[in-house]
């Protein structure tokens, strides 16, 4: 029984389903049919509920550096070394 579960598990949080928020109709209606130990599905949903906000804040993180990089990158080439841009003269 606790391969099959594993294969249940493996296949219903596969990468697919994993990127998805929506919940597998696959694990409901294969798992919840078996007496299964409601302990260890539990665990298991909140490991994946960690995993999944630990990926979403690891992409946050990588778009604000990614961000921060372009502006920096785009900042340097107006200035071209200088202290202000050149369009920076007629605001003064």
């Amino acid at each position: 029984m606790a391969h099959t579960l594993c294969a249940q598990l493996i296949q219903t949080f596969s990468c697919k389903s994993f990127a998805s928020k929506k919940k597998s109709p696959l694990f409901a209606n294969k798992i919840s049919n078996r007496f299964v130990d409601k302990t260890l599905l539990t665990e298991i949903k909140s490991i994946i509920t960690q995993a999944r906000e630990n990926a979403i804040r690891a992409v946050d993180h990588e778009r604000v550096l990614m961000y921060w990089h372009i502006g920096k990158r785009i900042f340097e080439e107006e200035q071209q070394g200088q202290d202000r841009a050149g369009y920076g003269g007629v605001l003064n």
